[in-house]
């Protein structure tokens, strides 16, 4: 069952299917809805539901406490709960549930918890969290986002989360949207195991680098705040990071590069980096940023495990020559690399060639100047990437290639040897030139055509996305890329066709063949 509403239709049309459509229906509740949904059942002296036109409420009102058989009423439903989310919940709804709990847990099969943290201290967070105890519980999400900025830090009772669940079944503790690294109480800071931060000062950072099970890490720096320049000394930080993201308006990439070698080593599988730009920021200083981080990661990064690096940089001028990406030539298991630049890539064909014969298992791969935002009144940047043969060398080593992002220096036309070059990708490839400009439709469709003959999306998005004032360059290249694209998709329409025809013939000859 696809979804809620094919649940329905299906429980309506056959009876035998009711029970499997009701877990589908329950399965996933969220607090706008599904919650108040199921406390509505109650009876009508003991909730009263928000209205449904009340926008202003986001529950409904205890109008007394329910006894044990009102709340057998509800079992029926609850016990089918797998995921609840009470994010933006009021939490003086659960608060009856706390003193004045049912004879047995209300939902024994959940497995996925996302809850607000609570201003009250006079009821804690374990204390609201108790009614949600279950056997199969494995992951508790804690947001502090919604906490007041003049509202002390927040404690988290590590202990009293990791009872919610059996002994024996570990529950995994996500801790998101906060600025202020929230007090954690108890012994069990194995549990925790994501962290989404805001601003990471000296003290947030000790507590979270000498966390034992910490896999997932996102920083988020606000405003013009700057990543911490020199990171303190902690004992073995991060042994269990796995994932990490940055984002900031300032270069992180030394940031990074300093918090690799005070890891030593460490097992990154994705890493993850976003330097933003607004309209108050001028042109920046070129820096030799990206070949420090490469070199930072070739040294402290296990290199059979990271699959996906994307950095992504509004701000750096320097252009990321062949030298640097082949840094990154030991990480032989990626399967995504995205790299935005704002001064741009500039990669030969012998690179590429010796990049995908290391990385054999690479689906996507982008190499293009960043996408700016419509709001700010700026294009996204044409600087080539590569030339058009370069395609050929992409096509012929790409084996496991499934989307590729380049900025392709087609007006400088083909070789005259790439006809003899050529090599057939039959991956059904999606192809996305940015905003490359071209000369010759015809040449370009007849490249990308013999490159990639199973193509099935052809897009130039810095070019489709916005609107072009009549004369100018985006203009112009957008109506010659729509010319390419028709080409292409006649073309492909018939070789479908002439494939068609080949397999009725051979159909034919063989039952020929059988029956003469």
């Amino acid at each position: 069952m696809a979804d809620q509403s094919t649940a329905c239709a299906m429980a309506r049309t056959c009876r035998s299917w009711h029970e499997q459509a009701l877990d589908r229906v329950w399965e996933d509740m969220d607090a706008s809805s599904a919650l108040e949904t199921l406390l509505s059942l109650l009876p009508s002296d003991v909730y009263k539901p928000r209205p449904k036109d009340d926008w202003a409420s986001d529950s409904g009102q205890w109008l007394r406490t329910p006894n044990q058989e009102e709340y057998e009423s509800l079992f029926k439903y609850s016990q089918r709960v797998r995921v609840l989310d009470l994010h933006d919940y009021l939490f003086g709804t659960l608060h009856v549930l706390c003193d004045h709990p049912p004879p047995r847990p209300l939902f024994p099969r959940l497995k996925a918890l996302m809850v607000d943290c609570p201003f009250s201290r006079d009821r804690p967070l374990a204390v609201l969290l108790s009614p949600f105890s279950s056997g199969a519980l494995s992951r508790v999400s804690v947001n502090i986002s919604a906490r007041p900025r003049s509202e002390p830090a927040p404690e988290i009772d590590l202990d009293a989360i990791s009872s919610l669940a059996v002994p024996g079944h570990g529950v995994c503790l996500e801790i998101c949207g906060f600025a202020l690294m929230p007090t954690l109480v108890g012994a069990r800071q194995d549990i925790i195991r994501k962290i989404e931060i805001g601003n990471v000062r000296s003290n947030s950072w000790r507590v979270m680098a000498a966390l034992p099970c910490l896999e997932s890490l996102t920083i988020s720096w606000t405003g013009r705040s700057r990543p911490i320049a020199h990171l303190p000394s902690v004992d073995r930080p991060f042994r269990a990071l796995s994932a990490l993201e940055v984002r900031a308006y300032e270069d992180s990439k030394p940031f990074v590069a300093d918090m690799l070698r005070c890891c030593g080593r460490v097992s990154l599988s994705s890493l993850a980096l976003y330097t933003a730009c607004d309209e108050h920021d001028t042109e920046a200083d070129s820096t030799n940023n990206w070949t420090l981080l490469f070199r930072a990661m070739q040294n402290h990064c296990v290199r059979g495990d990271l699959r996906v690096l994307r950095i992504h940089d509004c701000k750096e001028t320097m252009r990321v020559q062949d030298m640097d990406l082949k840094l990154l030539l030991p990480f032989h298991r990626l399967t995504t690399l995205s790299l935005h630049n704002h001064g741009g890539f500039s990669v030969n064909d012998a690179t590429f060639v010796s990049l995908l014969q290391a990385w054999t298992l690479l689906r996507t791969l982008e190499l293009v100047t960043p996408d700016i935002e419509s709001s700010l009144a700026m294009t996204t940047r044409h600087i080539n990437t590569c030339a058009p043969t370069c395609l050929l060398e992409i096509a012929r080593h790409g084996v496991s290639l499934e989307s590729l992002a380049l900025i392709v220096d087609w007006e400088a036309g083909l070789s005259a040897d790439w006809e003899e070059r050529l090599p057939q990708n039959m991956n059904p490839v999606e192809l996305d030139f940015w905003n490359s400009g071209v000369d010759d439709p015809f040449d370009a469709a007849d490249l990308i055509l013999a490159a990639f003959p199973a193509v099935n999306s052809l897009r130039v998005s810095q070019l489709d996305i916005y609107e072009h004032s009549k004369g100018s360059r985006e203009h112009t290249m957008s109506d010659r890329w729509g010319q390419v694209r028709d080409r292409v998709w006649v073309a492909q329409k018939a070789m479908r066709r002439q494939a068609e025809c080949l397999e009725k013939s051979r159909v034919w000859k063989v039952r020929t063949y059988l029956h003469p």
